[in-house]
């Protein structure tokens, strides 16, 4: 299936079933090779729905941060239409990646790390169906008020909001707006349909119209709130986005594994995928910014030395560098922390211990 399907109505049980089979070739699972597909319905309005899928996708010696299917689709989804998104319902098919359609079959449940992100990302009343490999959905469907994650913490509980939330926080989409109304859908489906290379300055563009899910500056975890990537896919060359999905509990998915769950959804040949060059939105231009694990994840797969990666901050200003200058800022940037440490602890313990002696 595509990575976004739009309909004048709700889809038929026939129709969810067979994309969520379609999506779960996607899957990667070089470890588990237990594949999952997840499909969410976003009620945009009277007769305007729009269904986004997700895979799971592990990573090797990173596994610990691969994003489950659940957290894929969902950051999918407001990788498209904006950080304050809410989910109506929500279809997952878990099984063995070589399993045959078994009516005696279980299916498979989401684990709780899905269920605590799902909860701030859905609406009130949501609903979660489980779907077997022969087709059947497991009636009636979770809630979270029913039994999916009692007594769950979510933003609800948050007691006042902090002005950053509200500033951070996107304007709820009005009761009908239609399809291509939203200036973040638009600029997200312009991304995803650009056949042509995009200029620097169209790519600015494009990620100041992104918008992220933060609780707070303060809850915020990463400097990188937005990308856009180029992938090469076998003979095929698209754009995949992505944006970062804060959590109230810290269970943060980061801007650069969004865009790795849109571009795998999205490729053809998914053991072939690869960014020609990463955009990211940040609030600094220093090269040192990627995380380790985000950095050993691109290296294990995406990225090579020479990848560009672009930097753009909020006021227009533009930075670039290969993955390698990423790299090696990163492991300068910890290599002088950790003689600033080193020189703290003789500074605060072993001159006044020598002094003593």
């Amino acid at each position: 299936m595509p990575l976004l399907i739009r309909s004048p109505k709700p889809l038929s049980q026939a129709e969810i079933f067979e994309n969520l089979k379609t999506l779960r070739a996607q899957s990667v699972t070089p470890l588990s090779h237990y594949n999952v597909s997840a499909l969410v319905e976003i009620e945009l309005g009277e007769n305007e729905y729009a269904y986004v899928g997700g895979v799971n996708i592990e990573h090797g010696q990173h596994n610990r941060l691969s994003p489950h299917s659940e957290q894929s689709a969902i950051i999918n989804a407001i990788s498209l239409f904006g950080g304050d998104t809410k989910f109506s319902k929500i279809w997952i098919m878990a099984a063995p990646e070589d399993a045959l359609p078994d009516p005696t079959q279980k299916a498979g449940k989401s684990c709780g790390h899905c269920r605590q992100i799902m909860i701030s990302l859905s609406k009130p009343g949501a609903e979660i169906y489980t779907v077997t490999l022969d087709g059947r959905f497991l009636s009636p469907p979770d809630t979270f008020e029913n039994r999916f994650l009692p007594d769950p913490f979510s933003e609800r509980d948050l007691a006042s909001p902090s002005p950053e939330a509200d500033s951070l926080s996107s304007p709820s989409l009005p009761a009908n707006p239609g399809f291509f109304n939203s200036p973040k859908l638009k600029a997200a489906w312009e991304i995803l349909q650009e056949p042509n290379q995009l200029p620097p300055e169209q790519i600015a563009k494009y990620l100041r119209r992104l918008s992220p899910h933060i609780v707070s500056e303060e809850f915020k975890t990463s400097t990188l709130t937005a990308c856009i990537a180029e992938c090469q896919d076998s003979d095929r060359t698209y754009y995949a986005l992505g944006v970062l999905g804060q959590d109230v509990a810290f269970l943060t998915t980061d801007a650069i594994f969004s865009l790795i769950c849109n571009a795998t959804v999205q490729s053809r040949n998914k053991g072939k995928l690869r960014f020609n060059q990463i955009h990211l939105a940040s609030s600094t231009l220093d090269a040192a910014q990627l995380t380790f694990t985000e950095i050993e994840t691109l290296a294990h797969r995406y990225a090579h030395n020479k990848t560009l990666v672009h930097f753009y901050t909020p006021d227009g200003q533009h930075a670039s560098y290969t993955f390698s200058e990423c790299k090696r800022a990163r492991n300068a940037a910890i290599d002088k922390m950790l003689d600033s440490n080193s020189r703290c602890l003789a500074e605060n313990v072993a001159e006044p211990l020598r002094a003593k002696l």
